[in-house]
């Protein structure tokens, strides 16, 4: 035979020999590059916020006095009859960076500001319904002197921390 035969064919390269098998895996690379990234940054923070709640901002003596000075505010001059006590206006009767009080108010005494708060409302409250001597005083007004501003927060927080109501508690207690 001398012109020969022919056959025409064509191969069909597969997927991963093409062009957008190859931007798809540039793609892939980035994104996990990126994630990776991001997640190295993110354990770093953690570990230098863990690092830095640690440590106290002062040292325990120091804080000890702090302690101190906090519970002869509260139970000397009972601030926490100030309705609008708020963490940074005790922090500044204390003398002391907001955060810092936070903290030692988590720490040494166990409380957030707001439970330590109500703690001492409540105990007054609960001295008060129980005297024989203030019976004739309206439970709202043992309530507002205590430092709650209003009837609702006072009856939510007595019954949380008494498992009572103020009137059942002055009727068992007189």
């Amino acid at each position: 035979n001398s012109t020969g035969a022919t056959i025409e064919f064509s191969v069909r390269l597969s997927f991963f020999h093409s062009a957008l098998f190859k931007y798809l895996l540039v793609f892939l690379a980035i994104v996990v590059l990126l994630v990776l990234i991001r997640f190295i940054k993110a354990v770093r923070w953690a570990g230098k916020k863990s690092a830095a709640s640690s440590r106290s901002p002062l040292e325990e003596e120091k804080s000890e006095d702090h302690l101190k000075k906090l519970l002869y505010l509260v139970e000397v001059e009972k601030i926490y009859r100030d309705e609008d006590l708020s963490l940074s206006g005790m922090a500044t009767k204390l003398g002391v960076p907001t955060y810092y009080l936070s903290q030692l108010l988590n720490e040494k005494v166990g409380k957030n500001f707001h439970d330590f708060l109500n703690s001492h409302r409540i105990d007054e409250a609960c001295k008060r319904l129980a005297d024989k001597a203030e019976k004739h005083v309206n439970i709202l007004q043992i309530a507002i002197d205590a430092g709650f501003n209003s009837k609702v927060s006072f009856n939510r927080v007595f019954k949380k921390y008494t498992g009572t109501t103020p009137s059942q508690y002055r009727k068992k207690h007189l």
